[in-house]
């Protein structure tokens, strides 16, 4: 009988998930305050990351967190503060409940379009439209989302406001971890 010449195929592990987030510092603090009570309770991501508007969604890569932070900065050199405002409360997909970027929101998708290139042109997720928000709370569950949407309405009927200074590349774990890995500031000539 003869014997084939098999090889062993080393199994890779999964590459990194990065992406690019922006964390707000919301305005006023009751605000901020019954948002964090809020997330805590609808939200499976709060106790892994503070409430923040995703820039760059979260994308497998073998580029290292210096060479996203580098592309990060790049884009961003020159790049105002932005004083940006949170209203209006919308739902994604029965399932997600979000809070509206207001004022300052063409700028912000502005920058999540500059984003996507160079390095990170193939990682646009075009099956999604881009409109900046804050996630509140997700669910699988009909009457458990009718509930969070209804809440939500109540709760933030106010404008939140915030200032954009900076944004921070965050890796995202198999195990569920968030990791901030760099911070970039805005207005950096």
């Amino acid at each position: 009988m003869a014997r084939r010449n098999v090889r062993k195929l080393a199994l890779r592990p999964a590459l990194p998930r990065r992406g690019v987030v922006w964390i707000p510092e919301l305005a006023p603090e009751r605000a901020a305050s019954r948002l964090a009570r809020f997330r805590e309770r609808f939200d499976p991501q709060a106790s892994r990351i503070t409430p923040h508007v995703s820039l760059v969604f979260p994308f497998p890569t073998a580029l290292t967190a210096a060479q996203v932070t580098s592309h990060v900065k790049r884009v961003t050199a020159g790049w105002p503060v932005l004083p940006v405002s949170f209203r209006g409360i919308e739902s994604i997909q029965q399932r997600f409940v979000v809070l509206m970027c207001d004022l300052r929101a063409a700028a912000i998708t502005e920058l999540h379009d500059r984003l996507y290139s160079g390095v990170l042109a193939g990682h646009l997720r075009e099956d999604l439209e881009y409109q900046p928000h804050i996630t509140l709370g997700s669910t699988n569950e009909p009457n458990a989302f009718d509930e969070m949407l209804s809440e939500a309405e109540l709760y933030f009927r106010d404008s939140i406001t915030a200032t954009c200074r900076e944004l921070s590349v965050v890796r995202y774990g198999d195990d569920g971890t968030i990791t901030l890995e760099a911070t970039v500031p805005l207005s950096r000539t």
